[in-house]
């Protein structure tokens, strides 16, 4: 309340009824009358005429106190458009409005005349009740002007004080405490505040500085107001963008109940708070109306869905179900019909509209709802988790645990669509798009799915995402319920501050998830970029090795201790590098990035084949012994091959090589018969691979992994075509068998799921 005085020199004068016009001549006069001003009344006629005989009385009435009068007539209807431009055109520095009493100013709300204006004044407002036309001048010396340190207190009081002034009048300064103690101590402090409140006017010789103890501010207020004062002065409540009560409770009330004329000062409005008020209120123009009945109805089916109902659990249950599998199937589709039978959304919405109405019944019906509905759908995942202990995270479950700036825009349209297709029957088929694209039941499966695999930081970041889509859908639709009409009803201080303080918390909330997902998104780019550059580091060093292949997604990074880099490089290649190979790429990598890295490896070995045109089928020739010919018809028992024969084959001879044993043609006196080993020249190198097919998994899907019983790397669906290789392995009591898909997809699986076609 130290703002340098600012004088009133021109007072715009609107009037909606002419009768209205000689009750408040004499105050708006009396305002300008010390700085010589001028008052021009503003009046809308049907067409271009004289003024109305009471406008014609107020004028004369105005000149006769020695104050300039204009008059200015407008056609059509008096509307809060034409004040706001009326009073920049000639440049008011101070617009008055009256009201005979509080319900022909509330009339005047209904009507729309006043809140254009009083959303965003572009100067200073005085709104007038109790004014009654006398046909004679009204004395203004004595004024009460509670204070309580907002800025529109501080203007009634700059006002106050020049009336007084120019009428050699009183103004009493009025601090109403509720401590009622009456202790002397208690009195000084507030007599105190209230000398700090005042500032500079404190000294006026005109003020008179009053403290009292009272229930309320208006008790205290109404009590001092019949004390023989022509006039009371009220500041504005400071009042926030989504309030429907411009002037406040408190000046509401005093009005009301108040025999005194009131006077309530709403000064003009900051640069900033001008143009988020003029947002708003262009935003909520656009917006179609409801009618009170179609608010009562979405009222009712919103409490009714928010109710916790065995329908509601039961379509949770399968919800949960139908995502958890199909997050272990990484299964899009399956995924997608949890989405569309989830009821989680209604008792969400039952949230933000709660906080819109100051219902508190409301808001803990839903959040009563909403947490039980959580941990169902937690409980249901994690049991289906135990139930399969060797699935491990597929893509789906991994692309919900890393949530970004990206998913709290998508929950905060999402949530802003839901509300306005609730309120809307023509949209309301919309819903099921709603709940698609925020999906709410998955993350929620997710968390359960990683607490039965003890993966802590998975259920975490699923966490953050259902904490994410649950706050953002609450504000976006509160937002959109406000923007339609809903609000607590007008009087009722209660619920008004739980709007408030439902807001507050709701931004709140926002801010600090919206910060710590731009953080994590922030820390996901670093990843990528730091990925792409170790890819090209690797791919520049291996790209001209014979027979590598390698893929981004084959290189696993991990940050050590003291900042060191370690990577696992997975690539397919039919040779093994030697160690010098491995430390020569890993200097390369280090050298090229300029980090200290620590690097591990992983070689798949690979077989591929030229093209090859089917054999001709052939009979297979086998191993057959023929005795020579002696004096005996029967051979020797013991065949003993002879120590000079000389194969023709290799000392190593492949599984699909067939021998022939020939005994010596020559006829001899000996019972013994040497054989020749010969081996045949049509021998095949390597097992031709086979085509197979996934069975067995009793459509649980079977996991591809890295190496046998390591990371997975993919998924095969039952029955999903494949290639079946000779390479075996057994690993944790399994046998393992190298397979790959018509897509790209090689690895290692679980030979017992996999059968030949």
């Amino acid at each position: 309340m130290t703002e340098q005085s600012r004088a009133v020199r021109r007072v715009l004068l609107p009037i909606s009824h002419p009768d209205e016009a000689a009750a408040l001549a004499d105050l708006a006069a009396a305002l300008v009358a010390p700085h010589q001003g001028e008052v021009v009344i503003l009046q809308c006629v049907n067409a271009a005429a004289e003024p109305s005989p009471a406008v014609v009385l107020a004028l004369n009435q105005i000149r006769a106190a020695g104050v300039a009068a204009d008059h200015l007539s407008r056609p059509g209807k008096l509307g809060g458009a034409l004040i706001r431009q009326t009073a920049m055109k000639i440049h008011a520095d101070l617009i008055l409005w009256g009201a005979p009493d509080i319900e022909s100013w509330a009339e005047s709300r209904r009507k729309g005349l006043l809140d254009s204006v009083l959303e965003s004044p572009p100067c200073d407002v005085l709104a007038a009740v109790g004014w009654q036309s006398s046909g004679a001048p009204m004395g203004l010396s004595r004024f009460l002007v509670p204070v309580s340190g907002g800025p529109n207190a501080g203007r009634a009081l700059e006002i106050a004080l020049d009336l007084a002034e120019s009428a050699n009048g009183s103004v009493t300064a009025l601090l109403v405490c509720r401590d009622q103690s009456g202790a002397e101590q208690n009195i000084q402090e507030h007599e105190a505040r209230l000398r700090g409140l005042l500032g500079p006017w404190c000294d006026h010789p005109r003020l008179q500085p009053l403290v009292l103890p009272a229930t309320s501010p208006v008790q205290g207020i109404m009590k001092v107001a019949g004390q023989d004062h022509d006039l009371v002065w009220l500041g504005a409540s400071q009042a926030a963008v989504i309030d429907s009560e411009l002037f406040g409770e408190v000046p509401r009330r005093v009005a009301e109940e108040s025999r005194t004329p009131v006077v309530v000062v709403k000064r003009r409005a900051r640069l900033s708070s001008r143009l988020v008020r003029w947002a708003w209120w262009r935003l909520f123009g656009i917006l179609p109306t409801l009618s009170p009945d179609d608010r009562r109805e979405i009222q009712r089916d919103v409490y009714r869905l928010a109710r916790s109902r065995p329908d509601f659990f039961v379509m949770l249950v399968l919800s949960a179900a139908i995502a958890s599998l199909g997050l272990l199937q990484n299964s899009p589709a399956v995924i997608i019909g949890a989405m569309l039978v989830a009821p989680l959304m209604s008792a969400i919405m039952g949230l933000g509209l709660g906080v819109v109405l100051g219902g508190a019944e409301l808001v803990r019906r839903a959040a009563k709802t909403a947490l039980r509905g959580t941990g169902l759908a937690v409980g249901v995942a994690l049991v289906i988790g135990l139930l399969y202990p060797d699935m491990g995270p597929t893509e789906e479950i991994l692309g919900r645990v890393r949530p970004g700036v990206l998913d709290l825009l998508v929950a905060l349209a999402s949530g802003a669509a839901g509300a306005y297709a609730i309120c809307r029957r023509d949209v309301s088929t919309s819903l099921a798009g709603v709940a698609v694209a925020v999906a709410l039941v998955p993350p929620l499966a997710v968390v359960g799915l990683a607490l039965s695999m003890a993966r802590w930081d998975l259920a975490l970041g699923a966490v953050l995402l259902f904490a994410t889509n649950l706050i953002a859908i609450a504000s976006a639709g509160g937002l959109v319920f406000l923007l339609l009409g809903f609000a607590p009803p007008s009087g009722q201080a209660a619920r008004w501050a739980i709007l408030r303080r439902g807001v507050a918390s709701e931004l709140t909330l926002l801010a600090a998830i919206a910060l710590l997902l731009l953080v994590l998104t922030v820390q996901d780019r670093s990843l990528v970029t730091e990925r792409r550059a170790v890819y090209g580091a690797v791919l520049a060093q291996v790209q001209d090795m014979p027979e590598v292949s390698l893929r981004e997604s084959d290189i696993e990074i991990v940050r050590g201790a003291g900042g060191v880099l370690e990577l696992q490089i997975t690539v397919r290649s039919p040779r093994q590098f030697t160690y010098d190979a491995v430390l020569d790429l890993q200097r390369a990598v280090a050298t090229r990035l300029q980090r200290e890295v620590s690097l591990k490896l992983v070689v798949i070995p690979t077989t591929e084949l030229d093209p090859l045109l089917p054999p001709t089928h052939t009979p297979t020739a086998t191993n057959t012994i023929t005795p020579s010919p002696g004096p005996t018809s029967t051979p020797s028992p013991t065949v003993t091959a002879s120590p000079t024969a000389t194969p023709t084959a290799e000392a190593s001879v492949t599984p699909s090589m067939t021998a022939t044993q020939t005994p010596d043609p020559t006829a001899t006196e000996t019972a013994s018969a040497t054989p020749t080993v010969t081996a045949t020249p049509t021998a095949t190198a390597t097992p031709t691979p086979m085509a197979g097919v996934v069975q067995g998994t009793e459509y649980a899907g079977l996991m591809v992994r890295q190496a046998p019983a390591g990371k997975v790397i993919g998924g095969l669906y039952e029955g999903q075509s494949l290639t079946i290789y000779h390479l075996r392995q057994v690993a944790d009591g399994w046998e393992w068998a190298w397979v790959s898909t018509q897509d790209g997809l090689a690895g290692w699986v679980a030979a017992r799921f996999v059968a030949v076609r």
